[in-house]
């Protein structure tokens, strides 16, 4: 998964077969690809067929159709990272920093593997039906397995002092270095039948989400706010926000489905308002799916749905690290060397270092 490539992300999701048959993958950034047991078998295509009472993570209209019932599950998610660095920036000699500690440092050459490489997702539903046209229902999902940890590693780095170059443990030459990063969806959804065939849906949704990073502290000199940039321990952020969804066929055996999540405003990581951009901004940026269902027999279904996440929406996601790489934020000096960003301009996804 790559959280840097892109700011707006469209994904094709195609599931043919039984619910439980054969396998599918697909990858939404951090975003999970389905939020059921059942969604996920089908790489998370689902807006216009709902299969349980996690229905309103992809279409609250779905909800409805669920009767009186309950899911509860788990999923394991095990992303492998790692990284391999080689030969580390040109640095002149005699080397000139001319704002310290703002000065250049070269990572190994190494090759690293992330710890934390399983992480259980659980996920609970439940449905109650008011009435035969309409139910309330609770479901529960989360997007995570966010967590790094690059133990081990050194970093050459300037020592403005003594004028010199050093060797220091860690990543960035902080010691053990990473983040840990979850969110956690609580959605109340009201879900109506229009007709025997079709049916829309309203879902409230409470936000919490949790974000840690260690082995930063390097990086300090180039941010507005060092003292919270690293090392802070768990800091966390709250918000509500609102999905809407419609599902109905639209010929014998062919359903049509769409819903869509407005951005959430999140509260700030406070913690880390140094290290995101708008000083700890962290929202849920924008979605909306569409998608189609066709029922070629009693036990199977074709599922195409078209899904984008408008990560433009959040800066500290979205922001170039360009000025990073090219060479830019300092001419005659090596590309990693960093100035300061501030406010809506700071780094994706590193904020103001």
């Amino acid at each position: 998964m790559n959280l840097k490539s892109k700011s707006k992300t469209i994904m094709l999701l195609v599931a043919v077969g039984a619910l439980a048959s054969g396998q599918a993958q697909a990858t939404n950034g951090y975003f999970a690809h389905g939020y059921s047991v059942k969604d996920k078998a089908m790489a998370g295509a689902g807006v216009a067929y709902s299969t349980d009472t996690l229905a309103a993570a992809t279409n609250p209209a779905g909800m409805v159709l669920q009767g009186d019932s309950y899911d509860i599950g788990g999923a394991i998610f095990s992303p492998m990272r790692s990284y391999t660095s080689t030969d580390g920036p040109s640095i002149p000699a005699p080397l000139v920093c001319p704002t310290p500690p703002n000065c250049p440092f070269s990572i190994g050459p190494q090759s690293l593997d992330s710890d934390n490489e399983a992480f259980l997702i659980p996920q609970y539903g439940q449905n109650w039906m008011l009435d035969s046209e309409s139910s309330i229902g609770l479901s529960v999902y989360g997007n995570g397995g966010m967590n790094t940890e690059w133990q081990g590693g050194t970093a050459t780095l300037f020592d403005p002092t003594a004028g010199t170059m050093v060797q220091a443990p860690g990543t960035y030459g902080a010691g053990t270095a990473g983040v840990d990063f979850a969110q956690l969806f609580i959605s109340t959804t009201y879900s109506r039948k229009i007709s025997d065939t079709a049916s829309w849906g309203i879902s409230g949704i409470v936000v919490y989400q949790t974000f840690e990073a260690e082995g930063l502290t390097n990086f300090g000199g180039f941010s507005l706010d060092p003292g919270n940039l690293s090392n802070n321990g768990g800091d966390s952020s709250t918000g509500i926000g609102i999905r809407l969804g419609i599902q109905g066929e639209v010929l014998p055996g062919v359903t049509l489905g769409a819903s869509i999540q407005p951005k959430i405003d999140m509260s700030e990581f406070d913690k880390y308002a140094g290290l995101f951009a708008e000083n700890g901004d962290f929202d849920i940026p924008s979605t909306w799916t569409v998608g189609l269902a066709w029922h070629i027999s009693s036990s199977r279904v074709f599922q195409i749905d078209v899904q984008q996440i408008n990560y433009e929406d959040v800066a500290a996601v979205s922001n170039s690290l360009a000025s990073l790489t090219d060479g830019s934020c300092i001419p005659g000096l090596p590309p990693l060397v960093m100035v300061v960003w501030v406010g809506s301009t700071g780094l994706g996804l590193a904020g103001k270092i």
